[in-house]
């Protein structure tokens, strides 16, 4: 697989050679390929975080009644609509440059003069963010390269427009790779850093909070002193993760 990638990678160069105009499309598809591959090789080779059989129940720290919090599921997803997706207390994000964490293949970190390794450790945290989807930390990397392509290589000069626009290709490669094979990266990512939480359920009567309504509307007593916030969902302040 290695040795292909690189294969490609060279011919996507010989076929544009200096004395004729340069296809940038045909190089980028070309380019994108091989690095795919490259992608793809050390991606199987990665850490995979996988999800506890047991889910592990967290307790409040009031002495209301505990609030269970399990891991994600396969997917890198809470498993209904009762639990949401939350960062896990006390993680630290990851990072490794430009690759699959784990892998044997080494992805260039840059191309030139211009570093990419912030833009991809930038893109390792992106997949631990548990609140933004995965397609906007993949669109966001391939525009910090260029963004550090454009600042690396100004538009003044024969030489350094080509640089500019070869490292302009470089960042779509990448971008590629990331969004046709970073999908089990991104799980083992949510796993690591996040965790799914029920939503709580308030009863204002007796002042508990629930993890179930059923048990709730059994327990939560309407009278005349009380008759608001009968089993209603509870905020964070109410009933403390």
């Amino acid at each position: 697989m290695h040795a292909e990638a690189i294969d490609t990678l060279t011919r996507s160069f010989a076929r544009a050679p200096m004395q004729e105009a340069l296809s940038w499309h045909t190089l980028w598809r070309g380019m994108a390929a091989a690095f795919a591959l490259l992608w793809k090789e050390g991606e199987t080779q990665s850490i995979q975080y996988a999800p506890t059989s047991a889910p592990a129940v967290r307790h409040a720290s009031s002495p209301m009644s505990p609030n269970a919090c399990i891991s994600l599921t396969s997917d890198g997803e809470c498993p209904n609509a009762t639990y949401f997706k939350r960062e896990k207390p006390g993680n630290v994000p990851a990072t490794n440059g430009c690759g699959p964490a784990g892998g044997t293949i080494k992805i260039p970190q840059g191309y030139g003069t211009v570093d990419f390794t912030a833009s991809c450790d930038q893109h390792d945290i992106c997949y631990e963010d548990c609140f933004t989807p995965r397609e906007t930390c993949d669109d966001n990397l391939g525009i910090d390269i260029a963004r550090a392509c454009a600042t690396g290589y100004p538009a003044s000069g024969v030489r350094n427009q080509l640089n500019r626009y070869m490292c302009f290709e470089h960042a779509f490669a990448y971008q590629a790779a990331v969004a046709i094979f970073g999908g089990s990266a991104w799980v083992a990512a949510q796993i690591k850093a996040c965790e799914c939480c029920r939503t709580n359920i308030w009863c204002q009567c007796n002042e508990t909070c629930y993890d179930e309504l059923a048990t709730c509307q059994a327990e939560c007593r309407a009278s005349l002193g009380c008759f608001t916030g009968i089993c209603e969902p509870a905020s964070v302040d109410l009933c403390p993760l």
